[in-house]
C-alpha cells in the first residue's frame, strides 16, 4: 500500500509542478510525508511535512497548514515526544474551535487520546476519546463515533478493565453491524475477543476471535488476521486444545512474516518469527520429553560408571581427563547458551515495539482511506438528487482506480434540469485533478454566468479551462470530452464535446453527433451547437464515456467497441431501468473476465 501511493503522490506532485500549482503541489508534498511517517523514515517525514507547510502558508490554506500540523503532531507521537506533539495538537484544537469545525474538533480530542494513552494516562485519554465521541454523535458521525467507542474499548482494557471494555465494544459492533462496515467489526471483534480471554470466558473469546479472522481473511485484513489468530492460539491452550492452538500459532507466525514484507522490515526480524515459531511449536513436545531424556542421560552414566570399575586404571585416568574436557565444553556451550538468550530476549522485546507500531500504523491507513473515499464522491450528486431530478434513470459509474477522470453531473435551474458525463484527459491521479478543474468550470458557467443553453455552457466552460491552464508557463492541453443534456418538460437540449447522444425510439437508435472538438485547447476553436429534441414517451437517453465501449475481453481479447455497444442497448429495450443497469454491469464483466480494466466507465441512461 505504501508504495503505490508513493507512486500516486509522486504523479500528482509532479503534474501540479508542471501546471505551475501550488495548492496541489503542497497537497502532494503532505501526501509525500504520510507516506514516509507510516514506512518510519520519520526525518524524510518531517522535511517533506515543513516544504509543504511553507508552500500552504504563501498561499494562506489555513486548512492545509492545520492538516500539515497534525501530520507533524503525529511524528512526535511516534517519537515519544508528548511535549511536542502536543503543542501541534493544541495549536489545531484552538484553530478548529476558532473556526467552529466540529469535524476537526473531534480530530483533535481523539489525537490528543493517542498522546495520553501513549504516557500510559489513560483516564485523561478516556476524558478525550469521550469528548471525541459526543461531537460525533452530536454530528450524527456513526462511523466516528462507532471508532470513539472502539478507541474508549482499547483504553479499558489497556487499564486491565476487562468488563467495561466488554460494555463499550459491544455498543461499538452493533453500530458497526448496522452501517456494514467490514473493517471496523474485524477490529472490535478483535478487541473484545481479548477482553473475554483476559476474563478467561474461553468459549467467547473463541467465538469473537473467529469472527474477526474470517472477516479480516474475506478482506485481506492482515494486521486483524494476525490478532484474532494470535487470540485464538491463547484461549485454545488455556482450554487444553493443543492441535487447534498449534494450527493457529503456525497461521498467526506466517502472517507475521506477511505482515513484515508489507511494511518492509528487515529480514533478520522474519528469521525470529521462524525461530519463534519453532521454539513454541516444540515447547509442549520438549517438556514431555525432556524428563525422558534426562532418565536416560542418568542410565547411561551408570553404565559407563559400572564400566569404568571394570577397566584398568589408565582407562580410569582417561575416563576422568574425557570427563573434565566434556565439563569444559558443556561450561562453554552454557556461557554461550546464555548469550543466545538475552540476544533473542532482546530481539524479542524489539519485534514487539515493532508490531504495536505496525497496529497503530495499519489502523490510521484505514481511517485515512475512508476519509479519502469521502473527499473523492463530494463532487459527485449525492443520490438523493439523482432520485430527484432523474427519477426513472440509472448511472453505472466504475472507476478505473481509487480516483477518476470521468464524472457525472447533474444542476437544476428554474426552468430544466441540467445533465452530463464528462471524460478528462487520463485517468487515477492526473485525471482527478484535471477532473476537478473541468467540473468547477462547469459550475461557473451555470452558476455565475447564468447560462442554460447547453451549447453556450460548453463554450463558456472551455473559456474557463483555458485561463486555469494559461497560468501555467509550459502549454497545456489537458482538458475534456462531455454530453450535456437539458430538459424541460418535452423538450430536450444537447451539445455535446465528442460525445454523442444516443435516443432509443421504437426499437431505433437515433444518435445526436456531437463537434469534434474537445472541451480545452484546440487547433480551430469553434463555437459548440445546441440541439433541440422533441422528446415523445417511451423514447430512452444515454449519454456515456469511452470507458465501456475501449474495454478489451472476449475470447481475441478486443475492443468491446462502440457498434456492440448500439446491439447491447437495443437488445434491453423491453427490460427496466434497473435491468438494464444490472445487465451493463454483468455483460461488462463477462466480457473482461480476467482482464484489467482499461479506462474509467461512466453511463447514464433515462426512460421518458
Amino acid at each position: 500500500m505504501p508504495d503505490s501511493a508513493l507512486y500516486y503522490a509522486e504523479l500528482q506532485f509532479d503534474f501540479a509542478s508542471e501546471k505551475k500549482l501550488k495548492k496541489y503541489m503542497a497537497s502532494a508534498l503532505s501526501a509525500k510525508a504520510y507516506i514516509h511517517y507510516l514506512k518510519s523514515s520519520y526525518a524524510s517525514s518531517l522535511k517533506l511535512y515543513i516544504e509543504s507547510l511553507k508552500r500552504y502558508e504563501e498561499i494562506a490554506d489555513k486548512n492545509g497548514i492545520a492538516d500539515v500540523q497534525i501530520g507533524i503532531g503525529n511524528i512526535y507521537v511516534q517519537q515519544h515526544n508528548t511535549k511536542k506533539a502536543m503543542e501541534y495538537y493544541s495549536k489545531n484544537l484552538k484553530y478548529y474551535v476558532d473556526n467552529n469545525d466540529k469535524n476537526g474538533i473531534a480530530r483533535m480530542y481523539n489525537n490528543l487520546g493517542r498522546v495520553y494513552s501513549e504516557e500510559h494516562d489513560y483516564d485523561k485519554a478516556i476524558e478525550y476519546y469521550n469528548q471525541c465521541l459526543s461531537i460525533r454523535n452530536e454530528l450524527n458521525d456513526k462511523s466516528g463515533a462507532a471508532r470513539a467507542l472502539g478507541n474508549i474499548a482499547y483504553t479499558h482494557n489497556f487499564k486491565n478493565e476487562f468488563e467495561k471494555a466488554v460494555e463499550f465494544f459491544l455498543r461499538c459492533i452493533e453500530i458497526f453491524e448496522e452501517l456494514g462496515d467490514k473493517e471496523g467489526l474485524a477490529n472490535a471483534y478483535s478487541g473484545i475477543a481479548h477482553a473475554y480471554l483476559r476474563l478467561e470466558k474461553f468459549k467467547e473469546s473463541i467465538t469473537f476471535a473467529s469472527k474477526s479472522l474470517q472477516i479480516a481473511k474475506e478482506h485481506e485484513i492482515i494486521y486483524e488476521e494476525v490478532n484474532a489468530s494470535r487470540t485464538l492460539y491463547q484461549a485454545y491452550k488455556k482450554q487444553g486444545k493443543i492441535k487447534e492452538a498449534m494450527k493457529m500459532l503456525e497461521l498467526s507466525t506466517r502472517l507475521k512474516e506477511q505482515q513484515l514484507e508489507k511494511n518492509n522490515l528487515d529480514e533478520l526480524l522474519k528469521l525470529q518469527f521462524k525461530y519463534d515459531f519453532e521454539k513454541k511449536t516444540h515447547a509442549d513436545s520438549i517438556k514431555t520429553s525432556e524428563a525422558i531424556k534426562v532418565t536416560e542421560a542418568r542410565l547411561q552414566t551408570q553404565r559407563e560408571q559400572l564400566a569404568k570399575e571394570r577397566t584398568q586404571r589408565i582407562m580410569l585416568y582417561g575416563s576422568i581427563l574425557f570427563l573434565l574436557v566434556f565439563a569444559g565444553f558443556i561450561y562453554n556451550r552454557f556461557k554461550i547458551s546464555q548469550q543466545q538468550q538475552n540476544t533473542i530476549q532482546l530481539q524479542k522485546n524489539h519485534l514487539e515495539s515493532q508490531h504495536k507500531i505496525v497496529e497503530q500504523k495499519n489502523r490510521e491507513i484505514t481511517d485515512s482511506i475512508n476519509y479519502a473515499k469521502r473527499i473523492q464522491t463530494a463532487i459527485l450528486p449525492p443520490q438523493k438528487t439523482v432520485l430527484e431530478y432523474l427519477k426513472n434513470s440509472f448511472i453505472l459509474y466504475l472507476p478505473k482506480d481509487i480516483v477518476a477522470g470521468d464524472f457525472y453531473w447533474i444542476e437544476p435551474t428554474q426552468n430544466s434540469i441540467l445533465f452530463a458525463v464528462a471524460d478528462c484527459t487520463g485517468h487515477g491521479v492526473p485525471g482527478a485533478m484535471v477532473s476537478v478543474i473541468c467540473h468547477n468550470a462547469l459550475n461557473r458557467a451555470v452558476r455565475e454566468y447564468r447560462l442554460t443553453k447547453p451549447g453556450r455552457i460548453l463554450d463558456k466552460t472551455r473559456e474557463i479551462i483555458i485561463q486555469e491552464f494559461e497560468k501555467s508557463d509550459d502549454e497545456v492541453k489537458d482538458g475534456m470530452d462531455i454530453a450535456l443534456c437539458a430538459i424541460s418538460n418535452n423538450e430536450l437540449l444537447y451539445a455535446g464535446a465528442n460525445n454523442p447522444l444516443w435516443i432509443i425510439r421504437n426499437n431505433e437508435l437515433i444518435e445526436i453527433c456531437a463537434d469534434k472538438q474537445p472541451i480545452g485547447k484546440f487547433d480551430k476553436l469553434q463555437p459548440y451547437h445546441t440541439h433541440v429534441v422533441q422528446l415523445q414517451k417511451d423514447d430512452t437517453l444515454y449519454i456515456f464515456s469511452d470507458g465501456f465501449a475501449d474495454q478489451f475481453g472476449g475470447k481475441k481479447g478486443k475492443k468491446f467497441k462502440t457498434p456492440k455497444l448500439r446491439e447491447l442497448l437495443l437488445s434491453v429495450q423491453d427490460k427496466s431501468i434497473p435491468q438494464q443497469k444490472e445487465i451493463l454491469i454483468q455483460t461488462l464483466e463477462n466480457w473482461k473476465g480476467n482482464i484489467e480494466q482499461v479506462d474509467d466507465i461512466c453511463v447514464i441512461g433515462i426512460k421518458i
